[in-house]
């Protein structure tokens, strides 16, 4: 069997240009991540999963954490109830 021919690699200074345009992307992109509040960051992630779940892109839908996590966590904070009060203040 023959290999697949691969499409040749664009000139060096192209991949360098791209390079550093998508290095300033991403410095942009977190530098006003960082600039949101914690809850304006939750709401954020809260949209992109719901946008995520709505396309049906996945075979099997997305599962809740299963039972094991849940206990192993309800024990965790159990544990460290001394240096977390105010999740157990409810």
């Amino acid at each position: 069997m023959k290999p697949k021919e691969r499409a040749p690699m664009p000139p060096r200074e192209v991949m360098q240009c791209w390079r550093e345009g998508h290095r300033e992307m991403e410095r942009l992109r977190r530098r006003e991540w960082m600039s949101l509040s914690d809850a304006e960051r939750l709401r954020a992630l809260e949209e992109m999963y719901d946008f995520v779940r709505s396309q049906r892109l996945h075979k099997r839908p997305l599962k809740p954490p299963s039972d094991r996590w849940q206990r192993i966590k309800r024990r965790w904070l159990k544990e460290n109830r001394l240096w977390y009060p105010d999740l157990f203040a409810c």
